[in-house]
């Protein structure tokens, strides 16, 4: 008995050491991951879908993913609208585009709307 709850304990153990190991090559703030989030574009398009253009840039480390929230803002700065986005195989000094759709669950897109762009995590190839 003793034997079998030891061998469950070593088990639990290296369950809990690879899922730290998947973990850490996680990150979540944009500082300490290096990278930077513009946006480059923030409005209606010519087809009347709501979007917000984001440029990604990491300064020292490749990123296998880099997923980031878009919050579209009005007049009063309360959110009336979000989407998210990721960009993949983002390597250091390169500058990347993309596009993020905002959903708006309640009301249209103000004429001149702001967007606010959050990092979501970054995760290490």
């Amino acid at each position: 008995m003793a034997r079998a709850v030891a061998s469950i304990v070593v088990g639990l153990l290296a369950v809990g050491c690879n899922l730290e190991k998947s973990v850490a090559g996680i990150v979540r703030d944009a500082d300490e991951a290096g990278i930077t989030l513009n946006v480059t574009r923030c409005g209606v398009n010519d087809a009347g879908v709501a979007e917000a253009i984001v440029q990604i840039r990491s300064d020292e480390e490749e990123w296998g993913t880099v997923l980031f929230n878009v919050s579209m803002v009005n007049a009063e700065d309360v959110v009336i609208g979000s989407g998210s986005t990721s960009v993949r195989n983002v390597e250091p000094g390169r500058t990347y585009e993309a596009r993020a759709v905002i959903s708006f669950p309640s009301q249209d897109p103000p004429p001149d709307p702001t967007c606010e762009v959050d990092l979501d995590f970054a995760s290490r190839t």
